[in-house]
């Protein structure tokens, strides 16, 4: 499984025109994988902007991001610098064969879960 972060600081569409977006997108999914689950994380350290979202993804690519009204492009035309952070966690993979993996969980996770 092969992802990548892409940065838009236009807008990845023209309806996003004038906006800064982030994205981690699905590049390439092995042939034998039915579909997969992550949980991943996104922040723009500068703006404060956050997201978090598990999501499922049968097809490639395929990718999470932040809606296109979160960072507007002239809210950061002067900033010297931007930061983005991405953390992506595998937690549930479905192959083709009807084998299933789940992703442990972490032990700060399984005190977080009631």
């Amino acid at each position: 499984i092969e992802f990548h972060c892409t940065l838009c600081p236009n807008g990845y569409r023209s309806n996003a025109n004038g906006n800064c977006q982030f994205y981690a997108e699905i590049t390439s999914l092995p042939s034998l994988i039915e579909n997969v689950t992550f949980y991943t994380e996104l922040c723009c350290e500068t703006t404060g902007t956050f997201c978090r979202a598990m999501i499922n993804h049968r097809r490639c690519p395929a990718g999470i991001g932040w809606n296109h009204h979160e960072i507007k492009h002239s809210e950061v035309i002067n900033v010297d610098r931007l930061s983005f952070h991405c953390m992506v966690e595998l937690r549930y993979v479905k192959f083709k064969t009807d084998k299933v993996a789940f992703a442990p969980l972490t032990s700060d996770e399984n005190k977080n879960t009631a």
